[in-house]
């Protein structure tokens, strides 16, 4: 399958994937090529557009249920109801079933998860998150072994590990 992206250089105009098929034969050093301007394809464009986003239905996209929803702030600001469901909601929070579950997402530095335990009320038995770096910095007394004091300092910072979510 060719690439979906396209490269506008002087010399040469196609895909990438065959731009990178040619570096590799002619054995170019990949410095020497000037940055280039990486266009999308247009069928590419085309196929979001029409594909996805015209599948959307209209209408509202938040569920409209006030046991889960807060109410709009002129609600709770002029009416006694608005006023009692916004604090009903933020202080016994929404009610799940008991259970456990494990989520994630793509962050900038890997996955980050969240482990949820609920008991059946408004608030979390308990609640881990698992930070991208949690991994990475796991891997850090392998690598610094019987390695000279000097390169803790390079190798800890090639790991690109954020602090303030390694804390555990």
């Amino acid at each position: 399958m060719a690439s979906p992206y396209r490269i506008n250089l002087p010399a040469y105009e196609g895909p990438l994937d065959l731009l990178l098929d040619l570096i590799r034969k002619q054995e170019m050093d990949i410095h020497n090529i000037p940055i280039a301007k990486v266009t999308e394809h247009p069928a590419y464009d085309q196929f979001w557009s029409e594909q996805a986003l015209d599948q959307i239905p209209a209408g509202p996209v938040v569920l409209d249920d006030p046991r889960i929803l807060l109410p709009p702030k002129p609600e709770v600001y002029n009416t006694i109801e608005g006023m009692i469901g916004h604090f009903k909601l933020i202080i016994d929070g929404i009610k799940v079933p008991p259970g456990e579950v494990y989520s994630y997402t793509e962050g900038g530095n890997g996955e980050l998860g969240f482990y949820i335990v609920s008991d059946g009320t408004g608030r979390p038995y308990k609640c881990r998150v698992r930070p991208p770096c949690f991994c990475i910095v796991s891997a850090l007394p392998v690598l610094i072994k019987d390695k000279p004091i000097a390169d803790i300092v390079p190798t800890f910072d090639m790991m690109n590990m954020i602090g303030g979510e390694c804390d555990r």
